[in-house]
């Protein structure tokens, strides 16, 4: 087992800004964990290990006036902010908590749409004859690239996986955008104006929220035909909606009474309802992590003494509705008004809410949630990389004989465990491994034999030709820093770049010098700083699993549409 030194590859600090005073936003300390089981739709609490600290006020950052909808990019690093007052996009900076960009839009801004590679932002707006606009925004530049019309009394939009549609929901329909030239080309009769939408994450279904009275509807469309394929009666007023982790749940604010409904995917049916148990009437406002545990609402209230609304954002349990600690809620209240909607961040660190009677957007900082895994503690490095490698199902560790998981943080990872890592990290796309295996050394029979070779159908891994004209892969050979670099420049299609002279043990003629180099250009990875001026890669060094968690972490950041 080889370890290596945090140097280069360690976690990056942060920053908290103070507290404004004089606000009124009150946010619950209860933020246990709630595991969902792996099979049908059983949920159970789940104790946490540690006692969580409170939730602080990270930041509340002053934005356009009359701010409607926050959507953060895939990597969590910009949250952009529509204000129907100023007719503004502001643009926020999410590790410095503060508006880099304003955006002039189309008339009253509401609802956003940002691509799954975070180039281009959609913000949607409805003129005073209730007719739609799409301005879009070229995100690398922050600068508008150009507007289109829309249907009447639009509502809000989703794209799909590949960014090339748009869906714009509005007055009976949907309408459906080519994104290379921003035409509609065609439209979705629906029975009324949907309320929210989401694409799964393999871009194959559309869920959209849709309310008729004080009831409702979510309607299911298929993005291979663009039809209607279910319509689900709901009893409450729908709102945000939220996907869990796996796919298989759909969370509905609003769903029913004081609650939400929990929609089984597969057979696009009710599969049970929640109502709150200690939060005040019929919020339809909805968050849930990446990991599934938590589920954020917020119901309204109103303070006479200061003519404000208040806003009380809480965490919940998904099987029952109550605050995941028992007993008297720690609470901290700042005055931000009604929240329009509640987002969480990628990585669970924080919740952002934008409030319309101070026209600001307040960051929630979140206690960090426990690994899951006895050997990995908060101070563990990489804690956040491979809480969010467990949360994405692409490592569940190791159950030891005593009934513990663990991580095995510092084990080399072999290069068929790193096949089933990328094939996850891919979202276990759909492939029908070959009959026979094109590796000698790799049975059908193979635990990894599937993502074994879709490894090499993907290009991703050639493996070795022997002597004897054979193909070998060598399963259970560690995977060295360089290969690493090889398959994640692979894993992003091999993208233009002339490499540099970065590292002083990587010479000109090293058959990786380009990979390593892009990897080393990403900040993927930074090698290690041997002092006096000297970088250096470690090109055969065993990657340790810790590490590759990292990797894996900072490439879904730099490239999160792959």
């Amino acid at each position: 087992m080889t370890t290596f030194p945090r140097t280069g590859d360690g976690p990056s600090g942060s920053t908290r800004r103070r507290k404004k005073p004089g606000s009124m936003v009150a946010v619950s300390a209860a933020l246990g964990a709630v595991l969902a089981s792996a099979s049908g739709l059983s949920l159970a609490p789940s104790a946490r290990a540690d006692t969580p600290p409170t939730p602080t006020i990270a930041a509340i950052i002053p934005v356009g006036a009359g701010p409607a909808d926050l959507k953060l990019n895939p990597a969590g690093t910009r949250a952009y902010v529509s204000s129907t007052g100023s007719s503004t996009l502001s643009v926020i900076d999410t590790a410095t908590k503060a508006v880099v960009a304003t955006i002039p839009t189309s008339p009253s801004p509401r609802s956003i749409a940002v691509n799954r590679a975070g180039t281009r932002v959609y913000v949607e707006s409805e003129d005073p004859n209730h007719d739609g606009t799409v301005t879009v925004i070229d995100a690398t530049t922050n600068t508008a690239a150009g507007t289109f019309k829309v249907g009447p009394y639009p509502g809000t939009m989703a794209t799909s996986k590949d960014g090339k549609t748009l869906y714009i929901g509005h007055l009976f329909g949907m309408s459906i955008v080519d994104t290379s030239t921003n035409t509609v080309t065609a439209d979705i009769d629906l029975p009324g104006v949907p309320r929210d939408a989401l694409m799964n994450e393999a871009g194959t279904r559309l869920y959209a929220s849709m309310v008729n009275g004080n009831s409702g509807n979510v309607l299911v469309i298929d993005t291979s035909t663009n039809s209607l394929t279910a319509d689900i009666a709901l009893t409450g007023a729908p709102g945000n909606i939220a996907l869990d982790p796996s796919g298989t749940r759909l969370y509905v604010g609003g769903g029913v009474w004081n609650g939400f409904a929990i929609i089984d995917t597969a057979t696009n049916t009710v599969a049970r309802t929640v109502q709150y148990a200690t939060l005040g009437a019929n919020s339809d406002k909805i968050a849930l992590d990446s990991s599934g545990k938590h589920l954020y609402t917020w119901t309204g209230g109103f303070d006479l003494r200061e003519r404000h609304t208040i806003t009380s954002i809480q965490d919940v349990d998904p099987a029952t509705g109550k605050s995941n600690l028992p007993g008297n809620l720690a609470e901290l209240t700042v005055m931000t008004g009604m929240a329009g909607n509640i987002v969480a961040s990628p990585d669970g660190s924080a919740l952002y809410a934008p409030g319309t009677d101070y026209n600001t957007v307040t960051v929630i900082a979140l206690p960090p949630a426990a690994s899951g895994f006895a050997d990995i503690g908060p101070n563990s490095p990489f804690t956040k990389e491979i809480q969010w490698l467990t949360t994405k199902g692409i490592t569940t560790g190791w159950t030891e004989p005593n009934g513990t998981k663990t991580f095995r943080p510092l084990g080399s990872v072999n290069r068929d465990a790193m096949a089933a890592f990328m094939y996850r990290m891919a979202g276990s796309p759909p492939f029908t491994a070959p009959a026979q295996s094109p590796f000698t050394d790799v049975a059908t029979t193979n635990q990894f034999y599937k993502e074994i070779t879709w490894l090499a159908n993907q290009g991703i891994s050639t493996g070795w030709t022997e002597p004897d004209g054979s193909k070998t892969y060598r399963p259970l050979e560690p995977v060295n820093r360089d290969a690493m670099a090889a398959f994640l420049y692979r894993f992003a299609h091999t993208p233009a770049f002339t490499p540099t002279t970065t590292f002083t043990d990587i010479s000109p003629d090293n058959p990786f010098k380009t990979e390593i180099s892009w990897l080393a250009s990403t900040g993927i990875s930074t090698g290690w700083d041997e002092g006096n001026g000297i970088k250096t890669f470690r090109p055969l060094q065993p990657v340790a699993r810790n590490a590759m968690a990292a990797f894996m972490y900072r490439f879904n950041t730099t490239y999160p549409g792959s």
